[in-house]
């Protein structure tokens, strides 16, 4: 069906240009009228007859008929039933309206997370009023903003929350639930009458601005009842649910995870405040709680796959992700830990009501590395649309744009920017339509895949970051000139917000204070990199991908690097580095200064619980977040662990047999197993161009072999049971071999033979070595030089170790000079001892028993391939033939003929228009964090085929 589409698209295109040759290519029609039907109308017929003449708090006061004495809310120790939380929102709702609040005017509250925050919520909505979040961990300055540019009359606090606004104007009204309850408990308790309508604002959303300051959403009651009513038939709610609150106030998902419970008689728990930073708690709070029903971004998500025991949280029945791109890999994993768990992958944008399209797993397949968003959801519209607002085919990258009841008003106070973002229908007249600035693609099934940003509005651990805000926060600091922020990924999987600025007199450690008292933490670059001048393109803009790659070693560093000094502070610096993506950690270095986060953190709990076998409280990683604070918090708990927890790994005597690690053991095995094999080898192949100094080159390889016992290690058995032994000293066998006299070509290619026999030449673990160099001579300042490692001496990250290392020893010599590496505190060998002394008895038991019982459940993989994979594959093919009318066909002869041109080239030239209109709408801007950004032209095409 994909040829048969590109075959209609192609005639409808060649028909339009016979009947105006000289029209722009952009606009030529390219979809059949079928096509256009099925993009317009058949994926957007989403319409639903819900109650949208009412207000939300009409939805909920009916609630509290049906079921008055069911539980609504569990924070902490205490719980609310229905008619207690409406009793109460109704007393505060009457002071309210006493304070002059009604239709359209906002009432802030800035509260942490309790069973008071639901009380303010409510009693807002019922006395007519605009919800406004002021999320308490944004600093003052920001909070003060919001307040002054929506005119809010009336502020609600609780806690630290009154702390954070004390300079408010004197018109300002500030009511405090907690010691003001006295007071407001004096007002009536019943439902205040309806004052608004369902088009009057239910709440007001800040979302960052690319102007510097952060915008206001205004989003009526009718968006909100709609997306709350199709979101609970979507999930089936039942008043039997209970979800778990964790989302932040300051994001509009907040608002649902609010009404959805409460419009069916469910159960809201309320995390505790910063409890959604911690995977641990969480899931003890799932399975406490017997939790059916909550929500994550992808990067909490990936934290709790990784925690121990979230695969036990069998009550969760739905689990809702949005926020940002979800990776299929981590859906896989989700999938793999709670089979029957619904995973329903969401995308919305706070100007449409939140969410806008849902994709449920396994409800269709794909292949892209992300999990597509899915379909329209209850009274939406999705349209991908080309820069003249004209859908684009299937499989074609286009700009997406939402419409139906979800729109906002649009923006507070900026008609300039509304006017921008939300644009006339082009497809119902009288309508709107929202501009997102997200690009994406229709999928053969009508499903919806994400590609990226269209400008710099970027999505950060669930967080929505104009960057222009940022930017114009660095340039209001102190002898800045030019900036410019990205979000770089120079590790796979691990985003960091980055900063370049150019000017006078300045340090990152000034620019990072400043910024942190305007900004959220998560809009508070990871790095700053001072640059002058910014690179520039011959045109005068910025070259986005010249900015270079910052040194992330020297982010969290104070007074230098101090190598790890004992066995705990090395693996803990290990850990830290991998997490990171860094190559070496000192013990002052600081783990959020390097670029970690909440979320990281939690992930860095998780892998010391299986580093050192100790649980390690997410709150001690904030109280101590240098290596060297962190190590000797972690020995204090293992002084005071259990037995059979681990002991620190200590050196040990090299006298008598030494044991394998059990990953030793396995690969000896295997070796054993399969003989005279090389499927454990690790070979790496480097290409050296300038001049080399051979001798300099076996000094430095001796070296790193003498550093290293796991480099002169020899693996025997005795009586049946393998131990390793390793040998005093053990020159390198340096190989090589001088093709100079073969002439170029035959050289290389006698080059790649060597190779590719050294690579496959098996390693002999009894006699050794398990490190071979050859070192190949193409000419005087060209060589090829071959390293060749056997797995059980060493691994990916030891690779990286070897490298850099052998480059430091190579170089120092070079220059003449004394190269001195940190010291080794434990060898390889001290961590099989430790292993084989903490894994045994009881602890290995505990240990195999859990995987024996995980494993045990596992049945065959079936792959759900169409048909049959053959067992050799061949290169046959179809042809398609698509005829032509015969009074097309002669005014393409015509017109090839006034060209001067054949048939066969006028034909090629309007296949290569629609080739060309299938890769011109991926014009996404540079610095956009897209996969494959730098062959936009060809994305659209290969994403057509590939569907």
């Amino acid at each position: 069906t994909t040829i048969e589409r590109l075959a209609g698209h192609f005639t409808v295109l060649l028909d339009a240009l016979l009947a105006d040759p000289d029209q722009c290519i952009d606009t030529v029609p390219l979809l059949t009228p079928a096509e256009r039907h099925q993009l317009l109308v058949t994926w957007n017929d989403t319409a639903r007859d819900y109650p949208l003449e009412r207000c939300t708090q009409e939805l909920l006061e009916a609630q509290v008929r049906r079921t008055p004495a069911a539980i609504a809310v569990v924070g902490g120790t205490e719980s609310l039933t229905y008619a207690e939380l409406n009793r109460r929102a109704n007393q505060l709702a009457h002071r309210l309206r006493e304070l002059g609040v009604g239709p359209d005017v906002p009432v802030g509250a800035c509260m942490e997370r309790s069973v008071e925050l639901l009380v303010a919520f409510l009693g807002i909505l019922k006395a007519g009023g605009a919800w406004l979040p002021l999320d308490p961990d944004e600093p003052a300055e920001r909070l003060a903003f919001k307040v002054a540019d929506s005119t809010a009359r009336v502020i609600l606090t609780q806690g630290a929350g009154t702390t954070l606004l004390r300079d408010l104007p004197a018109t300002v009204t500030v009511l405090r639930l907690d010691t003001d309850w006295p007071l407001l408990a004096g007002y009536a308790d019943t439902d205040p009458p309806v004052a608004n309508t369902p088009d009057d604002i239910a709440y007001i959303i800040y979302t960052s601005g690319s102007t510097g300051q952060p915008k206001g959403a205004l989003i009526p009651h009718r968006g909100l009842c709609n997306h709350v009513l199709g979101l609970n038939e979507v999930l089936a709610t039942t008043a039997q649910d209970r979800l778990l609150q964790t989302t932040p106030i300051g994001f509009d998902a907040s608002v649902k995870t609010f009404v959805v419970p409460l419009t069916v008689g469910a159960t809201i728990v309320l995390a505790e405040p910063g409890g959604h930073r911690d995977s641990a708690y969480l899931v003890r709070t799932i399975k406490a709680q017997a939790i059916t029903i909550t929500q994550f971004v992808p990067s909490q998500l990936q934290a709790l796959v990784e925690e121990p025991g979230f695969g036990t949280c069998r009550s969760l029945r739905d689990v809702i992700v949005g926020g940002e791109a979800l990776p299929a890999s981590l859906a896989a994993d989700f999938q793999r830990l709670l089979p029957t768990t619904t995973l329903g992958n969401l995308y919305g944008t706070t100007e449409a009501s939140d969410d806008s399209t849902r994709f449920e797993l396994g409800s269709a397949p794909f292949s892209s590395p992300t999990v597509p968003i899915g379909r329209p959801m209850a009274n939406a519209q999705c349209y991908i649309l080309d820069g003249n607002l004209e859908p684009v085919p299937i499989g074609v990258t286009g700009e997406l744009y939402l419409g139906g009841y979800g729109l906002a008003r649009g923006y507070l106070n900026r008609p300039e920017l509304t006017a921008e973002r939300f644009v006339a229908h082009p497809f119902r007249p009288g309508e709107r339509l929202y501009r997102t600035g997200d690009f994406c693609r229709y999928l053969a099934t009508g499903d919806i895949e994400y590609l990226g940003r269209g400008d710099q509005q970027i999505k950060l651990r669930g967080f929505r970051i104009e960057v222009g805000e940022i930017e114009a926060a660095l340039r209001a600091c102190a002898g800045v000139r030019h900036c410019a922020v990205m979000v770089r990924e120079d590790q796979p999987g691990l985003q960091r917000l980055v900063a370049y600025v150019a000017g006078e007199q300045l340090t990152t450690a000034t620019l990072l204070r400043e910024l942190k008292t305007g900004l959220p933490d998560y809009m508070v670059p990871t790095a700053i990199v001072l640059l002058d001048p910014l690179p520039r393109l011959p045109n005068g803009k910025l070259d986005r991908r010249a900015l270079p790659v910052p040194d992330y070693q020297q982010l969290g560093t104070q007074g230098g690097y101090v190598a790890p000094g004992t066995a705990m502070e090395s693996l803990i610096a290990d850990v830290w580095a991998e997490l990171l993506g860094l190559q070496r950690v000192g013990v002052h270095d600081d783990f959020f200064a390097l670029g970690g986060h909440s979320l990281l953190a939690g992930q860095l709990a998780a892998r010391l619980v299986r580093t050192t076998g100790v649980a390690v409280p997410l709150r001690r990683i904030f109280e101590s977040p240098t290596v060297a604070e962190l190590a000797l918090g972690i020995e204090q708990l293992l002084g005071a662990a259990a037995p059979g927890h681990a002991q620190p790994i200590r050196p040990v005597p090299r006298s008598g047999a030494l044991p394998l690690s059990f990953a030793q053991q396995r690969l000896w095995f295997i070796d054993q197993l399969s003989p005279g094999t090389s499927t454990y080898s690790m070979p790496t192949v480097l290409r050296l161009e300038g001049p080399l100094q051979q001798a300099t080159l076996r000094d430095a390889l001796n070296g790193l072999i003498a550093r290293h016992e796991s480099l002169r290690t020899r693996i025997s058995t005795s009586d049946g049971v393998p131990h390793q032994t390793i040998v005093s000293t053990e020159p390198v066998a340096l190989q090589e071999q001088d093709l100079r006299a073969l002439g170029a070509s035959a050289a290389g290619v006698r080059a790649q033979a060597l190779v590719q026999q050294e690579a496959e030449k098996p390693f002999d673990l009894i006699q050794g070595p398990l490190l071979r160099v050859l070192l190949i001579r193409l000419a005087d300042q060209e060589h090829v030089l071959v390293l060749n490692l056997h797995h059980i001496a060493s691994d990916g990250w030891s690779a990286g170790v070897f490298d850099q290392e052998l480059s430091a020893l190579y170089n120092g010599q070079l220059a003449g000079e004394s190269v001195q590496l940190p010291a080794l505190p434990i060898q390889y060998a001290d961590y099989s001892v430790w292993q084989r002394a903490w894994l045994t008895g009881p602890v290995l038991e505990q240990q195999l028993g859990y995987w024996r019982t995980q494993l045990a459940a596992l049945g065959s993989l079936e792959l759900p391939v169409d048909r049959p994979r053959p067992s050799l594959q061949s290169s046959r093919g179809a042809r398609l033939t698509v005829p032509l009318a015969a009074g097309s066909v002669a005014r393409l002869r015509a017109l090839g003929r006034a060209a001067g041109s054949t048939l066969f080239m006028t034909g090629l030239a309007a296949f290569k228009v629609l080739l060309y209109r299938y890769g011109s709408t991926t014009d996404i801007a540079v610095g956009t964090p897209v996969a494959g950004r730098g062959r936009v032209e060809l994305e659209g095409l290969i994403g057509f085929f590939a569907n």
